[in-house]
């Protein structure tokens, strides 16, 4: 869809500015033409398909194939240069090693506190199954009250006694 633009900023300039060809015509000043380009002619086409239309062009026609030579070569060349891919990722904290290299991208630091997380993760399981045993422990020795109270204060019979709320 297209849209006509009813503010035109720096910004609609940046955006546009790969799809415009300029031309100035230096017999009348200030003269000119602005052309609409294609800003990727490659887009679409495979190493393959320049291949198949090459090899066609050099056998339907030779002349015209001789006179465009070098712009076969051209666009092979500058496809064979952009064989990468760039990819964004949009994350503050996401670390990402596409392949694998000589050295880590993750600082020293960042690597031995992973290895501190893991060792206090295994920490924390070797705890809980202590405290598993000694739960099964006090049911083997027929101990039914809560293992978990902080305080027992035990009253006498016949005492007065005033427990502070605060302590």
């Amino acid at each position: 869809m297209m849209f006509p633009v009813v503010n035109f900023n720096y910004m609609n300039w940046f955006m546009i500015k790969d799809y415009l060809t300029f031309t100035i015509d230096p017999e009348r000043p200030g003269g000119g033409s602005v052309q609409a380009k294609d800003p990727d002619p490659l887009a679409g086409m495979s190493l393959s398909d320049l291949q198949a239309a090459y090899t066609q062009i050099a056998k339907d026609n030779p002349d015209s194939f001789s006179e465009n030579e070098d712009q076969f070569k051209e666009i092979m060349r500058r496809m064979l240069e952009d064989e990468n891919d760039e990819i964004i990722v949009p994350s503050n904290s996401l670390y990402i090693e596409a392949l694998p290299g000589t050295h880590p991208l993750l600082e020293d630091f960042k690597l031995i506190h992973r290895a501190v997380d893991v060792k206090k993760a295994q920490a924390e399981v070797r705890h809980a199954e202590l405290e598993n045993l000694r739960l099964a422990s006090r049911l083997v020795s027929n101990e039914l009250g809560d293992p978990d109270i902080d305080k027992v204060v035990v009253i006498g019979s016949g005492q007065s006694v005033t427990v502070d709320a605060g302590q």
